[in-house]
């Protein structure tokens, strides 16, 4: 979301009220969730100009305990994945234990470059989403950070390569 009047994304004016559903990372939320900075994606209908939000999803990279901080840099990591502020000053305030979530996009090499890093309460589980790398039969790799499937496997035509939201204990 780069602006509100409606929503910005991708310079497309995209109109909503505050019936529009919204899903946060699977959960339903409302309008008000949205921000600035947020990666979503959405139903919409109409063309050119005219484009109305049906449903809006906030994706999140990356969620859960921050593992160190380098204000300098710029730089925090989170259960195993790197996050790069566009600006050191947005993680000025955080330290190691701190709860965000980060909505961003991947580089080439599996970082995230955030365009929103947000505090938020701990929760129960921690939350990664992205491409599957390297596969087993005791799981498999998301941009470095392994993931085991203890009592669970993958769906039959999962591999390498399709992208998942993880919610589980870090």
């Amino acid at each position: 979301i780069t602006g509100f009047a409606s929503i910005c994304v991708n310079g497309l004016e995209v109109q909503y009220d505050a019936g529009t559903p919204v899903i946060a990372d699977g959960r339903m939320a409302t309008t008000r969730k949205l921000a600035v900075g947020q990666v979503v994606a959405m139903r919409a209908v109409g063309a050119g100009a005219q484009l109305t939000a049906r449903t809006i999803s906030v994706l999140h990279a990356v969620a859960g305990p921050i593992s160190y901080v380098d204000t300098a840099a710029g730089r925090l990591e989170l259960i195993g994945q790197i996050v790069l502020a566009s600006d050191p000053a947005d993680i000025s305030a955080l330290k190691p234990g701190d709860w965000v979530q980060v909505s961003g996009h991947r580089l080439l090499s599996g970082d995230i470059a955030a365009s929103r890093i947000e505090p938020v309460a701990a929760r129960a589980q921690v939350q990664i989403s992205g491409q599957i790398g390297q596969v087993d039969s005791g799981g498999f790799t998301l941009y470095g950070t392994r993931i085991r499937l203890d009592r669970l496997s993958l769906p039959s035509g999962v591999a390498a390569g399709t992208e998942v939201l993880v919610r589980g204990n870090w």
